[in-house]
């Protein structure tokens, strides 16, 4: 699922930025991953008050979250440059092109429910 946003985002921008399409790819999968990790943290969180768990204070949470972002902007970084990027790509079935707006629309309404939920839960 990552692959093909990943390679619409990719091939979206390659004739434009050239070589920075790679970072933009990387960052929008990554940006996109890390809200899913927020969300399911949000979930964790809410539901451990519900059941008077008192696991990880938020500071905690916070540096996890931090830990989180950039384990994954690494792993991406490495999955998907050079030679993994070449097999993906040569793999993967035609990627069907979407919609770059509704692409980067993905990334706003997971940020926009991180939001309200956390304020929802604070």
């Amino acid at each position: 699922m990552f692959d093909n946003l990943y390679f619409n985002v990719f091939n979206f921008y390659k004739p434009r930025l050239k070589q920075k399409a790679n970072t933009v790819a990387v960052v929008y999968v990554s940006v996109l991953q890390f809200f899913l990790l927020v969300l399911l943290a949000i979930f964790f969180i809410a539901f451990g008050k519900q059941m008077s768990l008192s696991v990880l204070s938020t500071d905690k949470i916070v540096f996890v979250l931090i830990f989180g972002a950039v384990f994954i902007y690494f792993r991406n970084w490495m999955h998907y440059s050079g030679r993994k990027r070449n097999t993906l790509k040569a793999k993967s079935k035609k990627s069907s092109n979407h919609n770059i707006y509704v692409l980067w629309l993905i990334p706003v309404v997971l940020i926009f429910l991180s939001v309200l939920f956390w304020n929802k839960l604070v």
